[in-house]
């Protein structure tokens, strides 16, 4: 929240996020991938250790895709060194070494049940290739703390583009001045 609150972008806020947890936890190659919710695609707003230019958007669809799959049942999906040497875990270049780490980042409205919005991706771990329950249980929370904020964000944005192009047809408003208007 610190964080957030003095940035003014989603993409520098998850990068410095990012950056954080990919320090703490000691990985080398981190992403944060978010929903873009039109075109229905997976999306990497920030990375370290890859270039997030190379990384092609994912259908959250994909069968094959760690990241996908975090994201379609909102649940945290783990890998480790006990898995066969030089195995790619998904199709996303972020997954290279053994042990992997994604995390969903939830969002619920008032009301509502949560939604995921989007993926923290980690792997590469500096820690003879593993990542640690504690880790799981860090990442888990700055997903939970960010979600919320990344969402308020990109309403805010939202609302500031439409505002600046919104119209009003003063006839559809009864007994609206103008005049008056203009003039204040």
């Amino acid at each position: 929240s610190e964080i957030l609150g003095q940035t003014v972008r989603l993409e520098e806020a998850a990068r410095t996020i990012l950056r954080q947890v990919a320090r703490v936890v000691g990985a080398r190659r981190a992403s944060i991938m978010v929903h873009d919710e039109e075109a229905n695609l997976l999306r990497v707003v920030a990375s370290q250790g890859f270039d997030k230019a190379q990384a092609p958007a994912l259908s959250p669809d994909d069968p094959v895709s760690i990241a996908a799959r975090v994201f379609r049942d909102q649940r945290v999906v783990a890998g480790e060194a006990a898995q066969p040497p030089g195995r790619k875990t998904g199709r996303h270049p972020g997954y290279r070494g053994n042990a992997f780490l994604s995390v969903p980042i939830n969002y619920a409205a008032p009301g509502a049940p949560a939604r995921c919005i989007g993926v923290i991706n980690l792997t590469d771990s500096l820690d003879s290739d593993r990542f640690t329950p504690r880790d799981r249980k860090l990442v888990t929370a700055v997903a939970n703390q960010i979600g919320p904020d990344f969402r308020s964000r990109e309403v805010d944005y939202i609302l500031r583009f439409s505002e600046s192009r919104a119209f009003v047809c003063p006839s559809s408003f009864k007994s609206f001045d103008y005049a008056k208007m203009v003039g204040d």
